[in-house]
């Protein structure tokens, strides 16, 4: 998870950001988080011209894995924080993340750390590891890297694949890669993505996600548009 801010001299504003998302699927990790239903998706965000920020996110998902459950997850709740800094064009940024399933049955919390570089916010690798990955998975590990570039018709064109691996009672791994169109419009975003990987099961970590087409829509709460950009 990016966020702006420098440490570097150059300082950005306080700023307190908030989104409302609603997608035809809901992919993490490359596999589906919800069987072919619509995810909805909040999103908050705050970063301090020092460099620190913090966050949070909460999605339904939904497991083809515990239908026979009692009580299955449901909701996955993200907390975080984190430090960025900037030099030149590059960004760099190292969070704590924290997933949470409430009113699950079995606890499947876990905690991840990340470590994120980009240039000119358009080239991107991310490394991160968690060491009770659902508390199943040990020592997870990722790797994620990608492109993001402008095209014609003020269209954004990105590419990116990523590595599941994964130590201790299950060595279950996995590739994954999408490739996407995006667009801004005012307080108003549209992706529409191709996901596939080389996962051939559904788990806890997800449902099988191959030849998917996901098409989402991101609406800005906050910031506020400046007064000349209202209608």
């Amino acid at each position: 998870m990016l966020a702006s801010g420098d440490s570097c001299g150059q300082t950005a504003p306080n700023m307190l950001r908030a989104s409302f998302a609603i997608a035809s699927d809901y992919v993490q990790n490359g596999l589906l988080q919800t069987d072919d239903e619509p995810s909805m998706r909040l999103a908050v965000d705050f970063q301090h011209d020092s460099g620190l920020f913090a966050g949070g996110t909460l999605t339904n998902v939904d497991y083809l894995s515990e239908t026979r459950l009692q009580e299955p997850r449901d909701t996955q709740t993200t907390v975080y924080t984190g430090y960025l800094w900037s030099r030149g064009q590059w960004r760099t940024n190292m969070t704590l993340s924290h997933y949470l399933y409430s009113d699950f049955e079995r606890d499947y919390d876990y905690t991840q750390t990340s470590v994120s570089s980009s240039y000119r916010d358009r080239y991107f690798v991310t490394i991160a590891y968690s060491s009770d990955y659902l508390d199943l998975y040990d020592r997870s590990k990722q790797i994620y890297t990608g492109l993001a570039l402008p095209w014609i018709h003020d269209l954004e064109f990105s590419l990116s694949a990523g590595r599941m691996s994964f130590g201790g009672r299950f060595a279950d791994s996995w590739s994954y890669w999408d490739v996407g169109l995006s667009r801004a419009f005012r307080r108003f975003a549209v992706d529409l993505r191709y996901h596939d990987n080389s996962f051939h099961r559904n788990s806890i970590a997800g449902n099988q996600t191959h030849n998917q087409w996901v098409v989402s829509m991101t609406y800005s709460l906050l910031p506020l548009p400046r007064s000349r950009d209202r209608r």
